[in-house]
């Protein structure tokens, strides 16, 4: 069960650091990432909420978060070419922290 719900947090946390700002998507989702924790016997709270910050940080699909619009218009990026490396990255991202708190946890 660890691995799904590793995925779970991680995943809804990526899509609403995508969707508002990473803080914010924090402040939404560290309750849950707890409250999921306490009613699985055997799981620390502590890596849930890892699952849960590493989603937050996970925010390269839109061009229009953080640091990412800083460097549109200079580089001649478009939003597509955010979307297709973003994706690529949050999977990346995604595979490598779920399989470490799996094995950790």
């Amino acid at each position: 069960y660890k691995r799904q719900l590793f995925s779970l947090l991680f995943f809804l946390a990526a899509i609403f650091s995508n969707l508002a700002s990473n803080a914010a998507a924090a402040v939404i989702m560290a309750p849950v990432a707890v409250r999921i924790a306490a009613g699985i016997d055997g799981m620390e709270p502590k890596a849930a909420l890892l699952a849960m910050a590493y989603g937050c940080s996970c925010n390269f699909i839109v061009p229009f978060s953080q640091c990412n619009l800083l460097v549109m218009a200079p580089g001649g990026y478009r939003a597509r070419d955010y979307i297709r490396t973003g994706l690529a990255l949050s999977i990346v991202m995604a595979i490598t922290t779920i399989a470490t708190l799996y094995l950790l946890g």
